[in-house]
């Protein structure tokens, strides 16, 4: 046989037997641990609509710390958002409220609404106002130039790009006191794998 040194570690585990019986033993417990689940969700839901359903208090989230600014994607094509409504009540209980410049979420099939129902959401008019209040602004496709010249040094620009063929654009990043974080630049190994965003 070929040594594989990752067998080496401890924390790795071989499956020796027959794939078939093996894969559908592990698909029988997932389907079972999907119906317990699903059962749970709804015995949940069933709870709340009879401790008050819709006449429930809405839930309190802790006071923002920081801003996260989500600009609309300008790149030709471009379709994606950085961030969608479904993520706003996770940031809002870890205490960031939310900077969306207006249409941001268009693209993707989203509206300004979705985004503010949940609360702790402003609407900006414009790219410029996302990038003067914002602490982290998230966006998706490579930034404008005009955006990188309007970083602070106190901000953080979080996104996923290719930054290769962009002399220009690297030049202006460098000239940024502004933190950059490219998750494309972000290894694809499994200690990393709480920054992947594919």
């Amino acid at each position: 046989g070929v040594d594989n040194p990752l067998f080496y570690l401890e924390n790795v585990k071989m499956l020796f037997g027959d794939a078939k019986q093996s894969m559908d033993n592990i698909h029988s417990c997932l389907e079972d641990s999907q119906d317990r689940l699903a059962a749970g969700s709804a015995a949940n839901f069933s709870a709340d609509q009879a401790a008050g359903g819709e006449n429930a208090e809405p839930e309190t989230f802790p006071e923002a710390s920081k801003v996260i600014g989500v600009l609309r994607e300008r790149a030709p094509g471009e379709a994606r958002v950085s961030l969608a409504p479904s993520a706003v009540v996770k940031l809002r209980r870890m205490g960031f409220s939310l900077l969306l410049e207006a249409g941001a979420g268009s693209a993707a099939g989203f509206q300004d609404e979705d985004y503010t129902k949940h609360g702790g959401v402003q609407v900006a008019e414009s790219a410029v106002e996302v990038l003067k209040q914002a602490d982290i602004v998230f966006k998706v496709s490579e930034p404008l130039l005009n955006e990188v010249q309007l970083l602070q040094g106190t901000q953080t620009m979080v996104g996923f790009w290719n930054m290769y063929g962009t002399q220009e654009l690297l030049d202006a990043l460098q000239q940024s006191s502004a933190s950059v974080v490219n998750l494309a630049l972000v290894p694809r190994v499994s200690r990393a794998q709480k920054l992947d965003a594919l």
